[in-house]
């Protein structure tokens, strides 16, 4: 059924320019051709060639639906349209462009945006062909969508460019979203063809989705020979394209994905046709792919192509200096993930985030192709290579490429293929099956073929969870080759395609420092790492049997040594508490004639480094055992066993020093110093009033040297105090006060912080004696802090601590220097007592906290107070306090601290702090009205540990 919208005139476009003419164009309405919608609804999902065969638009003279120049090849548009949406709609030529058939046209500067939609053009362009360029500049949202280019009988190598048709193709600045959606193309490009595309610098969301092309043709939603994505901010997505080669994108020579800053998604988007070995790409086909610099995740999810690379079908590719790149679930006949041609470059390198190959297909097929060997089922696999002129795979220090899908490598190569090969490539290189069905025994699900020569320079290769590399030669020549339970490293044939006599003459192993991964030999039903020398096998009549193989060498050298999956001390193992007897960490499968050098293999060296967690003593032994030789299965071939047994004995732990938790003890000081500075700064003013209230903003700054085992800190604390004081005609006076203070406490060498929140309260009274001849005062006071601990280690914490404090002071009457100037020696005791609750953190290396002794200390203040006052102008008053600080008593914290994922356990203290110090006070008070004062005070403690700095300024008002 028609759609009524063809019976009505479409709206008028003002903003259209063709050399400077300012006629609005006006878009007619026309009733012959039915809407898109219809036509790709009487199109069956299981046959997309019979979308033409129900609607063939082939030759119908159909009359021109747009007069002027917006229909010559010759003439330049502008479209702009200020104070509405600005539509391009229902349009159909059969000629070239849908709506719009020119040189160039930029469509710029809409704040409404616009929508081009159901358009259809016989020839090229649904809706627009341009001659020359089509700039999308600084627009707001926009949809190109349900256009459509069909095809004319006399000339089937047109109708290019289901939305857009152009010889240049720009995207650029635009600051709403940019959606191609449902576009057809009966030949290249669903959505665009052109010879540039360029979409870059928008800020708005990008979304090519459920564009397709016809039959054998390429690129479901851009085709070019150079495309480039680049500098754009939000969400980049590739979504259910269709095409016979390229499911979302086809570039001839370059595609170019760069510099995003947003997150990026190919997903389910599919080459479908298998008849071709050039075809392929389930979301990029291109010579040359580069993927760089983007700093937000991109993922390839559920591509698929018929025939090469499920996602990506290239000559070279580049992924370097990016985020998190993962291939997830991509199938493809071959190269589940990615598959490079013939003479082909590979480069791909987690630089700041982990690339991550996991469940991709290499998907059942029974015709020739680029492999040695035809494959009978569907089977893991990230990445199918042919002849490569260079390759290497790498990961910077913290970050991973990790390859739970197998890799094919067998096609002959004349350079090493290189792992880790810079400096700064300190990263993990990890094939693993941990991600494969546990019931899955299919050797082709966990075995890397790498039928060529590959040096690791750098780094960690890890091999583990049943994974295995089988290469016909291996050099270490830098880093660490980390095997973890059931991990296989073996030897191959060399590469040679298409040749079942293939030989391993030459295949040459030499590992020369090995790394077990001990937690994983620890789980339950772990077997060790194996060390393999690869049987040859010889088929007749379908029966395969399998003997030793004399030709590959495998030589171990150097220290042997334990590690983690993160690639450090695993001693925090919970294992590791009790004694262990008879752990396999080695097993060697070697032929009746060994073929295995273990002579300088050096297997005590696992007692020889220093580390922290449990502490114990390796006792290593090898166990031989030798088989007769059963040629049914490769695995029982060989007929020489042996596995590396070492015993564990247990005497200690110590914690590592990033985790003992100093910081925890760290914070009771600097709640002492807090409430210390709290308790002197309580009320001490000289005034003759009834009643007075103050206010003061305030500012503490504690640093804390750390000695050789125990890390110091430093803290600054802002906030408020409040204080009301009442005095009597006697001069016995009583001061309340309150303070609330916000600081932050950082770990000096681990960076470990906490964020507190503190409440202090505090009462003072004064009382002279013998006619004022001897003055003396009580304070109490109480701390409640709640704290926030963040862990550099991924764990936090909040908890609360308690403080009490009091101070008893002395002090003999003032005597007068000069008139104006007095001094009294003073004494004053002071104590204080803080604790904190017991807490267990959250996050990676968790701990738990207990305060087994709290933090207690007594100390005295002997020193000299002195005043000046001065009435010039502005009444002043200058205090200062000079003292000598000896601690009487001290009981230092000590915390009990267990780090649950060892349950190893340890008592925390803190930085220890000096036994003296010198303390001093500075007070500036004027008198700006009878009854009220402002002021300012400074007071520090200073000692050969410990710095605190005290700064209080605010008013008082007297009554």
């Amino acid at each position: 059924m028609r759609s009524a919208v063809f019976y009505f005139l479409f709206p008028s476009f003002y903003c259209a320019t063709l050399l400077g003419r300012d006629t609005p164009l006006q878009w007619r309405s026309f009733e012959k051709h039915p809407r898109l919608s219809q036509i790709l609804s009487a199109a069956p999902s299981s046959n997309q060639n019979s979308l033409w065969d129900e609607y063939t638009l082939l030759g119908e003279n159909y009359p021109e639906t747009l007069p002027g120049f917006s229909r010559d090849e010759t003439q330049n548009i502008v479209l702009s349209e200020k104070n509405r949406q600005l539509l391009l709609y229902g349009r159909f030529s059969n000629d070239f462009g849908g709506a719009i058939y020119c040189n160039n046209i930029e469509i710029i500067n809409n704040p409404y945006g616009f929508y081009a939609g159901e358009n259809i053009s016989c020839k090229n362009g649904g809706a627009i062909c341009a001659t020359g360029t089509c700039s999308i500049i600084n627009n707001n949202n926009f949809w190109f969508s349900q256009n459509l280019a069909s095809r004319l009988q006399s000339n089937v190598s047109q109708n290019q460019g289901g939305a857009i048709q152009a010889t240049n193709c720009v995207i650029e600045n635009n600051y709403g979203s940019c959606n191609f959606l449902n576009n057809i193309a009966a030949t290249h490009g669903g959505a665009i063809s052109s010879t540039t595309i360029s979409i870059t610098n928008n800020t708005g969301n990008i979304t090519f989705k459920d564009n397709s092309v016809r039959g054998n043709n390429n690129g479901g939603a851009l085709f070019a020979t150079t495309t480039t994505i680049s500098e754009n901010i939000g969400t980049i997505v590739f979504a259910n394209n269709l095409a016979k080669s390229g499911g979302a994108c086809c570039s001839n020579n370059n595609f170019s994905l760069t510099n995003n800053s947003g997150p990026i998604l190919f997903s389910n988007n599919h080459s479908f046709f298998k008849n071709s070995y050039g075809d392929g790409g389930g979301a990029i086909k291109s010579n040359s792919i580069i993927i760089e610099n983007n700093k937000s995740p991109i993922i390839f999810s559920d591509n698929l192509s018929a025939t090469n690379g499920g996602a990506c079908y290239f000559t070279s590719l580049s992924i370097q200096n990016n985020g998190s790149i993962t291939f997830f679930r991509n199938g493809a006949c071959w190269g589940g993930a990615i598959l490079c041609t013939l003479s082909s470059k590979l480069l791909i390198s987690a630089d700041y985030g982990d690339i991550i190959f996991d469940k991709n297909y290499a998907l059942n097929s029974s015709s020739s192709s680029p492999s040695s060997s035809v494959r009978v089922k569907s089977r893991r696999n990230s990445m199918h290579l042919l002849t490569l002129l260079n390759a290497q795979l790498s990961a910077r220090n913290g970050y991973s490429l990790k390859l739970y899908d197998p890799i094919e490598h067998l096609y002959n190569m004349d350079t090493p293929f290189l792992f880790n090969p810079e400096p700064y490539h300190q990263g993990t290189i990890l094939f693993s099956g941990a991600t494969v069905d546990k019931n899955d025994t299919e050797q082709e699900n966990f075995f890397s073929h790498l039928q060529n020569t590959y040096e690791l320079h750098n780094g960690v290769l890890a091999v583990e969870d049943n994974a295995a590399i089988a290469c016909h030669q291996f050099f270490q020549q830098g880093g660490t080759v980390r095997l973890g339970q059931g991990g296989i490293v073996t030897t191959n044939k060399k590469a040679s395609a298409n040749n079942p006599q293939a030989s391993s003459v030459g295949s040459q192993i030499t590992l020369n420092n090995i790394a077990i991964n001990l937690p994983s030999i620890f789980k339950t039903n772990a077997q060790p790492p194996k060390i393999w020398v690869y049987p040859t096998s010889n088929t007749t009549n379908n029966v395969t049997t399998y003997t030793e193989d004399n030709n590959p060498t495998i030589t171990l050298s150097g220290p042997l040594s334990v590690t983690n999956e993160d690639n450090t001390n695993p001693y925090d193992s919970t294992d590791l508490s009790l004694a262990l007897k008879r752990v396999p960490l080695l097993y060697l499968l070697d032929n009746s004639t060994p073929k295995i050098d273990i002579t300088n293999l050096n297997v005590d060296a696992l007692n020889s480094t220093t580390h922290y967690g449990y502490q114990g003593l390796w006792t290593p032994y090898w166990i031989e055992t030798i088989t007769t030789a059963d040629s049914s299965s490769e695995l029982t071939a060989n007929t020489r066993h042996k596995i590396l047994y070492a015993d564990w004995t247990p005497v200690g732990y110590i914690p590592d020093p990033e985790r003992q938790g100093d910081i925890v003890a760290s914070a009771l000081w600097q709640s002492l110093l807090t409430t210390s500075a709290n308790l002197r700064s309580l009320s001490s003013d000289k005034t003759s009033s009834i009643f007075s209230a103050s206010g003061h903003g305030l500012g503490l700054f504690i640093h804390q040297r750390g000695s050789k085992n125990l890390h110091g800190f430093h803290s600054h604390a802002t906030g408020y105090s409040a204080n009301t004081a009442a005095t009597s005609v006697t001069n016995h006076k009583i001061s309340v006060g309150f303070s609330q203070s916000f600081s932050r406490l950082k770990e000096s060498q681990t960076h470990n912080t906490i964020s507190s929140h503190d409440y202090f309260a505090g009462a003072k009274f004064d009382a002279p004696f013998f006619h004022e001849k001897l003055s003396t005062f009580l304070s109490l006071a109480y701390a409640y802090t709640s704290h926030k601990l963040t862990n550099v280690k991924a764990s936090s914490a909040l908890f609360h601590s308690h403080t009490l404090g009091s101070q008893f002071s002395l002090a003999l009457s003032p005597q007068n220097v000069t008139r104006s100037l007095q001094t009294t020696p003073f004494a004053t005791l002071q104590a204080i007592h803080s604790s904190n609750e017991a807490f267990t953190e959250e996050g990676t290396y968790a701990r738990k906290f207990a305060t087994l002794d709290p933090l207690v200390n007594l100390s005295m203040l002997l020193g000299v107070r002195s005043s000046w006052e001065n009435s010039h102008h502005v009444p002043m008053l200058w205090e200062l306090e000079l003292a000598y600080v000896p601690t009487l008593y001290r009981q230092k914290p000590k915390i009990s601290t267990m780090l649950l994922s060892s349950l190893g356990t340890w008592n925390t203290f803190a930085a220890p702090v000096a036994y003296n110090a010198l303390y001093a006070r500075m007070k500036s008070t004027a008198q700006i009205f009878d009854y009220m004062n402002i002021s300012i005070q400074y007071s520090g403690e200073i000692s050969s540990s410990t710095q605190s700095h005290f700064l209080q300024a605010g008013g008082q008002l007297k009554f």
